[in-house]
């Protein structure tokens, strides 16, 4: 968390290269048409959600780290600890695995900002990673067991029909 951290961006058009963030223990995870981002900075200990040159476009009413997020077809879906984590020192624990949270995970429609419950931790244990969507279900990886698991996603998180479901392999 003490390390300053920095975001580049590489214009292929124009050739330029040009940082567009820095911070101490600065970690993002960006969408994969690059549109939206999330970054999380321990100097704000905050998570935010940005556009595609890092500009804060939303912040964020949970604390956790981008790695448990991922933004497909303008949805937000990220695993958020249960426990606080705000006096921890992230993203370092985290990533040393001094730091294991029980998760709950919330979907958030991009377009209407409107936030929804997923999956309540209370009820099984998760400390979730590399979350995708495919389809009708979320997947996501547990740090604590280290199993694939997967979770429907009601009608509203589901993707339209005109927004094709991404591959998944195993």
């Amino acid at each position: 968390a003490s390390v300053t951290g920095e975001i580049w961006l590489f214009s292929f058009a124009k050739k330029t290269l040009q940082r567009i963030a820095n911070g101490p223990g600065l970690v993002a995870q960006w969408s994969a048409d690059g549109d939206y981002g999330v970054v999380f900075s321990s100097g704000a200990n905050a998570l935010t959600l940005t556009d595609n040159f890092a500009q804060p476009l939303l912040a964020l009413p949970f604390l956790t780290l981008p790695d448990k997020c991922v933004i497909q077809s303008r949805r937000l879906y990220c695993a958020v600890p249960r426990q606080s984590i705000a006096d921890v020192n992230l993203p370092d624990a985290y990533y040393q695995r001094e730091l294991y949270s029980r998760d709950d995970v919330y979907g958030i429609d991009l377009r209407t900002g409107r936030s929804t419950l997923l999956f309540d931790g209370g009820q099984f244990a998760v400390d979730a990673v590399h979350l995708r969507q495919n389809g009708e279900y979320l997947f996501l990886k547990n740090r604590l067991d280290e199993k694939m698991y997967a979770i429907f996603l009601p009608g509203a998180f589901a993707p339209a029909e005109s927004e094709p479901a991404t591959g998944i392999t195993q």
